[in-house]
């Protein structure tokens, strides 16, 4: 895992439900794979998006809809921008301080 997919991990795996977090790992071992291997695509990323979604807390979804909007975006944009463009957008915003919702200091 690089630093980026570090530290997207480390976001999801501190909202997923309790008890999910075996699904959540496969989901994201899955998606850094595809990333690693080059086969990563907007619908495997839609995909993982929408299955890790299904596992976040309730109260965590605001964070998460926040963290992955980059990724949504790129796919409404047609791919114009590339998944490791979209994923250091989304990592940006993690590290940001946000003054009504800071993503990392609520877990």
């Amino acid at each position: 895992m690089d630093d980026t997919q570090t530290m997207f991990h480390d976001f999801i795996m501190r909202r997923v439900l309790p008890g999910k977090e075996a699904q959540a790992e496969t989901i994201l071992s899955e998606n850094f794979s595809q990333q690693s291997d080059g086969t990563t695509n907007s619908s495997n990323i839609e995909d993982a998006i929408n299955q890790l979604k299904a596992l976040m807390r309730p109260e965590s979804l605001r964070d998460f809809d926040k963290a992955t909007s980059g990724f949504k975006t790129e796919q409404e944009r047609g791919s114009d921008m590339n998944h490791d463009e979209a994923a250091q957008e989304a990592t940006t915003r993690l590290m940001k301080p946000d003054p009504e919702d800071n993503l990392m200091k609520r877990a």
